[in-house]
């Protein structure tokens, strides 16, 4: 079974198409971009009919997410929450069958770069905060904080991206009808990456006007506008590029890679208990395939430096694809492998499978609809989860900023 999914999870990943342009999203080399987004999703279960009571079940998730970068230094934060609740259909009368658990997850990542280099030195926290289904009350707070060294640089080739989409709908409407330089793709990208400094200077309601001015001022310079303006039609099609249009959530399009190796602490688990520093290592691979087809590689191992000392890797591979302005197709693969010191203990694979079908609603709400599945091997049988578990959910997700 572990084979069949992995072979599965290949084909759908490489089963996408190709294409090629002029100006590659690879070309964006700037290493300046500051990036922010936070949504809230939902979803609900309710069932009747055959059973004592009514049941249901459902789930709260929010996530936080922000990058930036500059040469010398780049700062990453994420968070996320889960909210999740249950009433089974009552089997003994007036039983209580409600349940609910909740998880919350923040990680933080400094990046110190050597002078011009691609060799950096970092500093990470990792904070977790949990109740699970059935318990009565959260677990200790699980604290790891991690320092170490390593090389290689990830760059948001997103403002590019929306440039590209730009140009492409300009054409389509006869705003511009010659194809601009790469030195003006890229510059137009510079400016796109610039719209939080537009709205610290003019504010939320005005900045779009000064914004797109000076996008249309790079158009002119470059001989490609008819008068020298890009007219009604050219202000619709840019402002529902960069403002409706639906792009890769929480990565955006990159391109390049990273490896660290550094030492971590647990100053307490979620047993309360600190543990002896761990060896950690990570390597990050991001590539823009095309303008619409984004991969990235995240493979992390740590091993605690002491006692019985165990492996655990964790490899994520995943794939999005930008069917339309309004349709984004996401796809992942979260393969967990614990490896044991221990003999008397078994190896457990933990294989994970997602494939998120996106459709935009408008710039703010967005509809999925999502198929899993998942399979975990822990080496034992008949103990209740020797089975691939198969799921498909639809819910609601808001951007909040």
């Amino acid at each position: 079974m572990f084979k069949k999914i992995g072979f599965f999870a290949l084909v759908m990943f490489l089963a996408v198409p190709f294409s090629a342009s002029a100006i590659q999203l690879t070309d964006y080399t700037f290493p300046d971009t500051f990036y922010q987004d936070a949504f809230a999703s939902a979803n609900f279960n309710l069932n009747s009919g055959n059973q004592p009571q009514t049941s249901y079940n459902g789930g709260i998730q929010v996530d936080y997410n922000v990058d930036y970068n500059t040469l010398p230094q780049t700062f990453h934060f994420d968070a996320k929450g889960n909210l999740d609740f249950v009433k089974d259909a009552q089997t003994s009368p007036g039983q209580d069958d409600s349940r609910e658990a909740y998880n919350v997850l923040a990680n933080t990542n400094f990046d110190k770069y050597y002078k011009d280099t691609s060799f950096l030195g970092y500093g990470s926290v990792n904070f977790g905060y949990r109740k699970q289904m059935g318990q009565d009350s959260a677990d200790d707070p699980y604290v790891k904080f991690g320092v170490g060294v390593g090389y290689g640089r990830v760059i948001n080739a997103t403002p590019l991206s929306k440039a590209m989409r730009v140009v492409e709908d300009l054409k389509k409407y006869n705003v511009i009808s010659v194809e601009p330089s790469d030195a003006c793709y890229l510059e137009l990208a510079r400016m796109i990456d610039k719209r939080s400094e537009f709205v610290s200077k003019y504010g939320t309601k005005d900045y779009e006007q000064y914004w797109y001015k000076e996008l249309e001022d790079i158009l002119n310079k470059e001989g490609l506008l008819k008068n020298g303006i890009v007219g009604v039609v050219g202000v619709i099609r840019i402002r529902t590029v960069l403002q409706e249009e639906l792009f890769p959530r929480h990565y955006g399009f990159r391109h390049g890679w990273v490896a660290k190796v550094g030492i971590g602490y647990i100053a307490s688990n979620y047993n309360g208990d600190d543990e002896d520093p761990s060896l950690d290592a990570q390597f990050q691979y991001a590539l823009p395939i095309n303008n619409n087809l984004q991969f990235i590689e995240d493979l992390r191992y740590s091993t605690i430096l002491g006692g019985d000392v165990g492996h655990q890797i964790d490899n994520t591979m995943s794939l999005a694809y930008k069917i339309s302005d309004r349709i984004l197709w996401e796809n992942e693969w979260l393969l967990s492998i614990t490896l044991p010191q221990d003999s008397a203990n078994e190896d457990i694979y933990r294989n994970s499978l997602s494939s998120a079908f996106i459709y935009e609603i408008s710039n703010t709400l967005w509809v999925d609809l999502t198929a899993k599945i998942t399979h975990l091997d822990d080496g034992m049988s008949d103990n209740g989860n020797d089975d691939v578990e198969k799921s498909i959910a639809l819910s609601v997700t808001y951007r909040l900023k």
